[in-house]
């Protein structure tokens, strides 16, 4: 079995976390920089510590490189914003034709039609407040009919 270096010489893990997202922000808008350079342009206050194992866990991921200069490591992207958004997209993809127990041939169908009813635009977020809107005005107005009718 390969270890988790050699894996990431040949493949991306697409998953990232937040913090991970935003340092790799700076890392493809910046090119290469130090841990406590990164640290420096993430937002907030961060311990060096942290910033520096996520930098780790995102080389061993595969999704950047390093190399030792004196007494530190430099950290550059080893894949471009739009690859990982693509490998992220394919893992995605994958995963959700596993669904257990469903043809994936319905699966996709399903996909399409919410795609075609929703006019889907990318946006998760500005679907989620319309059904949340949707569903403040719905509870609403049933605790309006409980409450006539308790009277």
């Amino acid at each position: 079995m390969p270890t988790k270096r050699a894996l990431s010489d040949h493949f991306v893990q697409p998953v990232m976390g937040p913090l991970e997202h935003k340092a790799m922000q700076v890392l493809w808008s910046a090119g290469e920089l130090s841990v406590r350079e990164v640290m420096q342009r993430l937002p907030g206050t961060l311990a060096y510590t942290t910033v520096m194992t996520t930098l780790a866990r995102l080389f061993t991921k595969g999704i950047l490189k390093r190399r030792a200069l004196d007494r530190k490591f430099l950290y550059s992207p080893r894949i471009t914003i739009e690859e990982w958004q693509r490998e992220a997209a394919r893992a995605a993809t994958a995963r959700f034709l596993a669904t257990p127990y469903t043809p994936g041939e319905l699966l996709v169908s399903c996909l399409l039609a919410t795609v075609a009813q929703e006019g889907h635009t990318g946006s998760r977020s500005r679907t989620h407040k319309k059904r949340s809107a949707a569903r403040r005005v719905s509870s609403a107005g049933s605790s309006r009919v409980r409450n006539t009718r308790s009277r």
